[in-house]
């Protein structure tokens, strides 16, 4: 997904058990994605970083975006 034109984050869900999610997320270079990982639970490096967690995606997401909002 980061080698799409305009695409400067991704953010990958898997669901480990009923309820449980693996969230993998990547981004380019000026991107940081590591604190975000932290401040869901998770970690991870500047470009690279993940965390499990117990919330749908969905709800993931609309967090995730709010913490991006102004970096990106």
């Amino acid at each position: 997904l980061l080698a799409t034109e305009g695409v400067e984050a991704a953010a990958f869900f898997r669901e480990v058990h009923p309820g449980r999610f693996k969230l993998s997320m990547r981004s380019l270079q000026g991107v940081a994605i590591g604190d975000i990982c932290q401040k869901l639970g998770g970690g991870g490096h500047a470009n690279a970083a993940g965390a499990t967690l117990e919330v749908s995606p969905y709800e993931t997401m609309d967090r995730i975006r709010r913490l991006l909002a102004g970096r990106i």
